[in-house]
């Protein structure tokens, strides 16, 4: 039978060795996306991530799904920039533009800081989902509470309505 001492430090070991595991699939996970994000644009012909920011292709992409968009998370600014959730060849070619969003700078921003938005693709999506559910939650408490003060102030009209009558 263990003694409690023992029992802690076995699980402090197993935390620990869990946690080393986590953070080298980490590692690895953002070592392949990178590398396969680097491949791609060695493909079209890219020597780096900011020499494809700085091309034509890029500059095309850009004006063509930002130009009078909202942003795909908030809906209420206008978008500026455009969010990868997937660094394939057909994101980066233009070929396809379903893993790629127009965003407002403020959502764009707040997408990057998530927890792992740069690892791969998935994590990207889902850092996309979630940020529009939070602001779809946000939107529902913001129309909820105007319909309540619609509805105090029906009430209170109606009130008045009766006590002058």
């Amino acid at each position: 039978m263990l003694v409690k001492w023992q029992r802690q430090r076995r699980q402090r070991l197993f935390r620990d060795q869990q946690a080393r595991e986590a953070a080298s699939a980490k590692a690895e996970a953002k070592a392949r996306f990178n590398t396969t994000r680097e491949a791609v644009l060695q493909q079209l012909g890219f020597s780096s991530y900011k020499a494809y920011l700085a091309s034509a292709l890029w500059r095309e992409l850009k004006q063509r799904l930002v130009s009078g968009a909202d942003c795909a998370i908030c809906r209420s600014r206008k978008a500026v920039t455009l969010h990868h959730t997937r660094y394939d060849l057909a994101a980066l070619s233009g070929k396809s533009t379903e893993d790629i969003h127009p965003v407002c700078r403020a959502c764009h921003r707040k997408l990057h800081v998530k927890r792992g938005a740069f690892v791969d693709g998935s994590t990207g999506r889902k850092a996309l989902a979630r940020a529009q559910r939070k602001e779809a939650n946000r939107e529902r408490k913001r129309t909820h509470k105007w319909e309540r003060l619609e509805q105090i102030a029906r009430s209170a009209l109606e009130a008045s309505k009766v006590r002058s009558a």
